[in-house]
C-alpha cells in the first residue's frame, strides 16, 4: 500500500491543506484507508539474504475529485511502528542506522494528481516520499486491478524502489543493500470506482 512532505505537510493526513493540482477537499470525496486491513512493508537484502519489515501504523486516505478526472492519494507511516522477524532486527530498522523514528517518527507519501482511471488498469503514479526528513521524487507502480464489478472494497496494490542513500541512510552499506522496495497495500471501496469511471470526452 509511495507527495511533497515532513516539513511542509507534518501534519497528518486528515489535517493537510490542499496540494496544488489535487482536488480541493471541499468539493472532494475522501475515502480514508481502512487501518484494520492496509498494509505496507518493505523488503532490503542483508548479508545478501531478503529480509522485510511490516510497519503496524498506515494511515491516508484517496481524494478524488467531484468531476472524477482527479484524484490523490496520501500515505503516512509509523517508523516506530516497524517489526521484524527478530527484536534486533526490528530495533535496527526502528534506530538511527535506518529509519531513526526518534527523530523522524513519519515517512510519508503524497501523490501528484493522477487519472483515478489508474486504479483499474495499473500504471505509473508520481509523487514526493518524506523519509528522515528528506524529500524525494518517487515514482510508484501500481499493479492493475481486476475487481469484480460490484466488488467492495477492491484490493489496491502500489510498490516503489528506492535507494536509501538517497534518504541519508547510508550505514552497514557493506552489508545492507542500497536498493528499498517499499509496498503498500489498501481497499478503495466500490464508491470510488465508481465515480472514477464517470464517462468523460477527453
Amino acid at each position: 500500500a509511495a507527495a511533497g512532505l515532513l516539513a511542509a505537510f507534518a501534519a497528518a493526513p486528515g489535517d493537510d491543506p490542499p496540494m496544488g493540482g489535487c482536488p480541493d477537499r471541499a468539493g472532494a470525496t475522501s475515502f480514508p484507508f481502512d487501518e484494520g486491513d492496509a498494509q505496507a512493508i518493505f523488503r532490503v537484502r542483508a548479508g545478501g539474504l531478503p529480509m522485510r519489515g511490516d510497519f503496524g501504523a498506515l494511515r491516508g486516505r484517496l481524494d478524488l475529485g467531484p468531476d472524477g478526472r482527479r484524484a490523490c492519494v496520501q500515505v503516512e507511516l509509523e517508523a516506530s511502528s516497524v517489526t521484524m522477524r527478530t527484536d534486533v532486527f526490528s530495533g535496527w530498522a526502528r534506530g538511527e542506522d535506518f529509519f531513526d523514528a526518534a527523530r523522524y517518527p513519519r515517512l510519508q507519501f503524497r501523490s501528484a494528481p493522477f487519472d483515478p482511471r489508474l486504479l483499474h488498469r495499473g500504471g505509473e503514479l508520481d509523487g514526493t516520499l518524506t523519509l528522515r526528513g528528506i524529500s524525494r521524487k518517487t515514482r510508484l507502480s501500481a499493479s492493475r486491478q481486476r475487481c469484480a464489478a460490484k466488488a467492495d472494497p477492491c484490493r489496491i496494490e502500489m510498490r516503489a524502489d528506492i535507494r536509501r542513500s538517497n534518504f541519508g541512510m547510508r550505514a552497514s552499506r557493506a552489508i545492507v543493500g542500497d536498493r528499498v522496495r517499499l509496498e503498500l497495500r489498501f481497499d478503495a471501496p466500490a464508491a470510488a470506482f465508481a465515480q472514477a469511471e464517470v464517462p468523460r470526452h477527453d
